[in-house]
């Protein structure tokens, strides 16, 4: 019998993150701010990265518990989308953003994200970690259709709201 291994990662990873070290605060009331589209992709090709609305929703299932209260916007809304806008008031600004990205026969395969966090009252960075999406040969996770498309990545962010989770309390922010 042979069998094919495929996806021998996570599908999505935090790597090394880095705290203030004098930075003493919890996450109480944060604005998560998504920017995650490429300019230099075309509508279709940006339908490969997570959305801001299922971040929120894994973000709301899980941090919620905790007793975090936040709200997401995207930096990045869809064509015909209204501008967001938030009377929010948050404590913490927690930011996503696309900083590197591998096609794989024009759509997006693997992408890297910058996770930084902010103190509102302070303005300075806090914490930052980069976050990992692997491609389909490393860890099996289709992010297109195979035409480029849209579909789910509710899965994605799952995972990504579980790693930034167990990361964030790893450094004592949660």
């Amino acid at each position: 019998m042979v069998g094919l291994l495929v996806g021998c990662s996570p599908p999505v990873q935090v790597g090394a993150s880095n705290r203030e070290p004098s930075y003493q605060g919890k996450i109480t009331r944060v604005l998560v701010v998504t920017s995650l589209r490429a300019p230099g992709l075309n509508a279709t090709q940006n339908e490969g990265f997570v959305r801001a609305s299922e971040i929120r929703q894994s973000l709301n299932a899980t941090w919620s518990p905790l007793g975090v209260a936040l709200e997401v916007i995207d930096m990045d809304p869809s064509p015909g989308m209204p501008e967001q806008r938030t009377q929010f008031a948050p404590q913490q600004i927690l930011t996503l953003a696309v900083e590197g990205y591998t096609l794989y026969q024009r759509v997006v395969d693997s992408y890297a994200v910058d996770a930084s966090l902010y103190e509102v009252s302070t303005g300075k960075r806090v914490w930052r970690g980069k976050v990992y999406f692997r491609g389909m040969e490393d860890s099996g996770r289709i992010r297109h259709n195979g035409f480029g498309g849209a579909i789910s990545h509710q899965n994605d962010a799952d995972d990504l709201v579980r790693e930034l989770t167990a990361k964030l309390k790893a450094d004592k922010l949660l």
